[in-house]
C-alpha cells in the first residue's frame, strides 16, 4: 500500500466520523424539536385550544382557499398524534355565503403540518352533511361553491384535498346539479365515502341510495393515478361499479348514452 492510498484512506476516514459525527446531532436536534412540540402542545396549546380557535380556522382557511368558519373546538389525543373534534364548520363561497355546513368533524392532524406549516391530516371524518355537486354550462365542476379546476384561488382546495391522507364522509346527502345537460338536481342518500391518498396514487370508495325508482343501492370504487383535478384526462386507473337494478331509460336525464332507446332496465356489475 502506498503513502498516498494511506493518506487517502485516513482522509475517508476523518469524512467518513465527521459525517457521521454531523448526521448523530442532527438527529438528536430533530427528536428535540420533536419532544419541545409535542410537550408545547400537550400542556400548552391543546389544554387551551378553544382561545385558538379563530387562528385555527384562518390556517384551515388558507389551506382550501376558502374562507372556514369553527364554532366549536375540543382537544385530544389519538396515540402520539393530536387530534380535534370541530362543530359547526362552514366553508363560505366568493360571495361570503354560506355554501357547505359541517355538524361534526373529527380529524386527527399530521406531524407533517409542521415543516410544511399547513393544515395536514392524517385522518379526516365528517359526519352528516349535505353536499352540493354541480357542473356549470362551461363544464366546470365545483362541490360546495368550491370549483375544482384551475391552478389557483379556489382550485388550491383540490390541491388541499389530493394531499390529505385518509377522508371519510359517513352517512351524508348528496345533490347533483348538471347545468350543462340542463338535467333536473339528482338526490343520493345514506352516502358513505372513504378517499385514499398517497401521492399520486388515490382510491376511493363510494356506496349510497338514489331514488327507489331510479336504482338500487350503488357501489363504486376507483384505483386511480393523477396529481391535479384541473388535468383529470392525463389521469389512469380503474374503476369497479354495482348496481343489482337500475331503470336504464330513467339514468338518461343524467347520463349520456352513446344511442337512443325508450325503456329498459337492468343489473350491472
Amino acid at each position: 500500500m502506498t503513502a498516498q492510498t494511506i493518506t487517502f484512506m485516513g482522509g475517508l476516514r476523518r469524512l467518513t466520523a465527521w459525517a457521521w459525527s454531523k448526521l448523530v446531532w442532527i438527529t438528536v436536534a430533530l427528536l428535540l424539536i420533536l419532544a419541545a412540540t409535542v410537550l408545547t402542545l400537550r400542556y400548552g396549546l391543546l389544554p387551551n385550544i378553544e382561545s385558538h380557535r379563530e387562528s385555527i380556522a384562518q390556517l384551515v382557511s388558507k389551506a382550501v382557499g376558502q374562507r372556514v368558519t369553527i364554532g366549536s373546538i375540543e382537544a385530544s389525543w389519538d396515540g402520539l398524534r393530536p387530534q380535534l373534534k370541530l362543530g359547526s364548520v362552514v366553508l363560505h363561497d366568493k360571495a361570503g355565503r354560506p355554501a357547505l355546513t359541517l355538524q361534526r368533524v373529527d380529524s386527527t392532524l399530521s406531524w407533517m403540518s409542521v415543516p410544511t406549516w399547513s393544515a395536514r391530516f392524517h385522518s379526516l371524518d365528517f359526519y352528516e352533511t349535505s353536499l352540493d355537486i354541480r357542473r356549470d354550462k362551461k363544464g366546470v365542476f365545483s362541490v360546495a361553491g368550491i370549483e375544482m379546476s384551475g391552478d389557483s384561488g379556489e382550485g388550491g382546495f383540490s390541491r388541499w384535498l389530493l394531499a390529505q391522507r385518509d377522508i371519510e364522509i359517513h352517512n351524508a346527502a348528496i345533490e347533483w346539479t348538471d347545468e350543462l345537460r340542463g338535467a333536473p338536481p339528482l338526490t343520493l342518500k345514506q352516502v358513505q365515502l372513504h378517499l385514499v391518498n398517497r401521492g399520486r396514487h388515490h382510491r376511493f370508495g363510494l356506496k349510497a341510495i338514489p331514488l327507489a325508482a331510479l336504482a338500487s343501492p350503488i357501489d363504486l370504487r376507483g384505483d386511480l393515478e393523477g396529481n391535479s383535478l384541473s388535468d383529470l384526462a392525463s389521469w389512469s386507473g380503474r374503476f369497479f361499479v354495482q348496481l343489482d337494478y337500475a331503470d336504464i331509460a330513467a339514468w338518461r336525464t343524467w347520463i349520456p348514452f352513446p344511442f337512443e332507446f325508450l325503456r329498459g332496465a337492468g343489473a350491472v356489475r
